[in-house]
């Protein structure tokens, strides 16, 4: 039979390890949002005006700070029959909840060759504080699909 001295230190080494284990299991068991890219075509009726675009959704990982992630859109939208070209970066920040990734626009740089300008409000285009409750599926090892509501967004390839 063990003395006591024995079965504490037993105790201490086995808590430790479960400790050492938990810690490891919190820190590196993030959620990712992938390093991807989707082309996306949108087509709709905006205030009896027809809205049809074609971009890049690029979404790129923040490397100094893994609660944020950007999101690159560039593209060309047809809104009421006239030409528009859009170029913008998204910081957006975002944290699990359940198998749920919600997520808020942070801030948004607009590159001079855009030409929306914020004149008009597209969807699909995020605007300052919007807020996304998405769900991130892995179709393989290069794919995975974004979703709203089990409503697809997009697929995003890596």
């Amino acid at each position: 039979m063990l003395n006591k001295k024995t079965t504490k230190i037993i105790v201490l080494f086995f808590t430790t390890i479960m400790l050492i284990s938990l810690i490891l299991y919190q820190k590196y068991n993030n959620y990712p949002i992938p390093d991807c890219h989707s082309a996306v075509k949108i087509q709709y009726l905006d205030n009896n005006k027809n809205v049809n675009g074609s971009y890049l959704f690029s979404l790129i990982p923040n490397v100094n700070d893994s609660n944020y992630v950007y999101l690159l859109i560039t593209g060309e939208m047809d809104y009421d029959n006239q030409k528009y070209f859009i170029s913008r970066k998204f910081l957006i920040n975002y944290k699990k909840q359940d198998e749920k990734i919600f997520a808020r626009v942070k801030d948004i740089a607009i590159a001079p060759s855009d030409q929306l300008n914020n004149k008009i409000s597209l969807l699909g285009v995020p605007q300052l504080n919007q807020v996304f409750l998405v769900e991130i599926k892995k179709l393989s090892d290069n794919y995975y699909i974004f979703e709203e509501n089990l409503t697809p967004l997009f697929i995003c390839a890596i």
